[in-house]
């Protein structure tokens, strides 16, 4: 390109100035100029000829484009396969970054997105890669559990179109996987004694066989659980996938109390090899009621006389007859309903009726069983005759005509010879005649032998019967005395035993149960017998004639 340039020639003015006035000096003009004045000059420009002058055209520098780095990572996905848990298998995939670019690529950080234990990476530090080098990383599958596994890896750079790049990755683990279902369970507040039941299912969601190796149910007495072994034999259980083990919980309370159990599961599921379900109920009582009695003053006694029959007997027999009228007498004072029976040492037959209060002239009656004759054996069993009448089938059983279940059982033995029965005193006889009551307190085993820590002499001594009548509370005399009519009232009223027992009228909750006596709580010399359904005072402890017992507690009822 050209450029035409027209200059003017002329004459340079030179001006100089000082602080008041500017001068201009000229060949031809010397004006002075007053200071901050306005002043024209005329000038005169001659004409002089335009000239035209060729300027070569400068090249213009090309510019240069800017450097970037550019980065690529191969493969941009992967499927890392399936693989087994229990086995441990592992799979390795690896990346590669590239820098495509023009300038250094920073990798700032290389990172998993998750980051839940079943991928991890190698060589994942961050790097600076120059343009057309590339740089390894390596991810590593491990899976832990069954299932599809999904990752992202995060590569965050200085590209500055891709700043962030997310590599997803994917697989299965193939293992088994427990569930338990349900995991918690309420029984609620169902009604004391009617059963509820749960089923329980354990199934094996995973993609490999469970192996179920125990199952334990730590419980209470009202929580049970049951597993078919008929159905599912004994463990270990092997359960395929998509297959379940069914189970009962059953959970049948008889108390007031919160009830708690554990169903713990061991299985080989990798992940969960213990699981440990719950189950609890608190449940209720029906109602809550209170019986009331009013304490007798009569009470009901049986009294059973064991006659040594041998032949020494003849003089004591007579004055045991002959003294007859005062127990007869002591018994009628004291109000009871009193039955009499008599056996000897040698046969549990009675000898003559059974007496009760009301018979026609009962003690002439009882005189005469008292004298039983003196041809018996001479090898006295007075235990065993005894045991033997009160024995199923015996004259004197429980629920004959002569004893009765609620009445109190006093047994008299009366010898000069000590007991000659071949069974323990201690573990059979006593026990057994005790087994005959409700409360043992009821039984009562009297002795009228010869004692050997008497004085008076007259005998080899009872021992054994001394033991029966110290394991009962009984009495013991001295058959060699001459007091027989004061020990035969000593006898009849050691075998008045107050009222114990007092049946209830629902079946109750035996925690529940409270007692009182006139109003007044109650708390210890009594028990419930579930047997006979009873609140059972121990003799101590027995309420009075007249004395107001109320028993309130919390019952069962029908279920829904």
């Amino acid at each position: 390109m050209r450029s035409l340039i027209k200059y003017i020639v002329c004459s340079f003015v030179f001006v100089t100035g000082c602080a008041s006035e500017y001068s201009i000096v000229s060949p031809s003009l010397d004006i002075t100029i007053p200071a901050e004045e306005p002043f024209e000059v005329p000038v005169k420009i001659p004409e002089h000829p335009i000239q035209e002058i060729e300027v070569p055209e400068i090249p213009e520098e090309p510019e240069e484009p800017p450097a970037f780095p550019d980065i690529e990572v191969t493969p941009l996905e992967s499927e890392l396969g399936s693989l087994d848990v229990l086995a441990a298998e592992s799979f390795e995939q690896n990346f590669t970054i590239s820098n495509v670019g023009d300038a250094d690529l920073e990798i700032l950080s290389i990172s998993l997105e998750v980051n839940d234990g079943m991928f991890s990476l190698v060589d994942s530090e961050p790097r600076s890669i120059v343009p057309s080098d590339l740089s390894d990383f390596i991810s590593i599958f491990h899976p832990d559990s069954s299932g599809a596994k999904e990752e992202y890896v995060i590569v965050e750079s200085n590209d500055p179109d891709e700043p962030l790049i997310r590599v997803p990755l994917s697989g299965e683990g193939l293992a088994p996987q427990i569930e338990v279902d349900p995991m918690f369970y309420s029984y609620g507040t169902p009604l004391i004694g009617c059963p509820e039941e749960l089923l329980i299912f354990i199934r094996n969601i995973g993609t490999t066989n469970l192996e179920v190796s125990r199952i334990t149910y730590s419980y209470t007495p009202d929580l049970n659980f049951i597993i078919d072994e008929a159905l599912y034999g004994e463990a270990p259980w092997t359960i395929f996938p998509g297959e379940e083990l069914e189970a009962i919980a059953t959970y049948e309370a008889y108390n007031e109390i919160y009830d708690l159990a554990y169903l713990t599961v061991e299985s080989n599921d990798p992940l969960e090899p213990v699981v440990i379900a719950t189950h609890e109920g608190d449940a209720v009582r029906a109602g809550t009621i209170t019986d009331s009695f009013i304490q007798e003053e009569t009470e009901e006694v049986d009294i059973l006389f064991v006659i040594d029959n041998s032949c020494s007997m003849g003089d004591e027999q007579v004055d045991l007859a002959t003294n007859a009228v005062s127990f007869i007498t002591t018994l009628d004072a004291s109000g009871a309903d009193y039955r009499l029976a008599t056996i000897t040492t040698d046969s549990p037959n009675f000898i003559g009726p059974v007496l009760s209060l009301g018979y026609p002239d009962i003690v002439t009656e009882f005189e005469a069983q008292l004298v039983a004759g003196v041809s018996g054996s001479a090898t006295e069993k007075g235990l065993e005759m005894a045991y033997q009448a009160t024995d199923i089938g015996g004259d004197a059983e429980s629920g004959g005509l002569f004893q009765r279940p609620n009445a109190v059982l006093s047994i008299v033995f009366v010898s000069d010879e000590d007991d000659w029965s071949t069974l323990s005193v201690d573990t059979h006889y006593v026990p057994w005649f005790q087994s005959l009551k409700i409360s043992p307190d009821k039984v009562i085993l009297h002795a009228i032998i010869d004692d050997p820590a008497d004085a008076i002499y007259c005998g080899t001594g009872g021992y054994r019967y001394i033991d029966a009548a110290a394991l009962t509370g009984g009495i013991t005399s001295s058959i060699c005395t001459d007091t027989w009519a004061d020990d035969l009232e000593t006898l009849a009223d050691g075998s008045l035993v107050p009222n114990l027992d007092f049946p209830l009228n629902e079946i109750p909750l035996p925690e529940s149960i409270e007692v009182a006596v006139n109003g007044m709580p109650v708390v210890a010399g009594w028990t419930y017998d579930g047997y006979s359904n009873s609140v059972v005072f121990t003799e101590p402890f027995a309420p009075e004639a007249g004395d107001l017992v109320e028993i309130t507690y919390g019952y069962y009822s029908d279920c829904p």
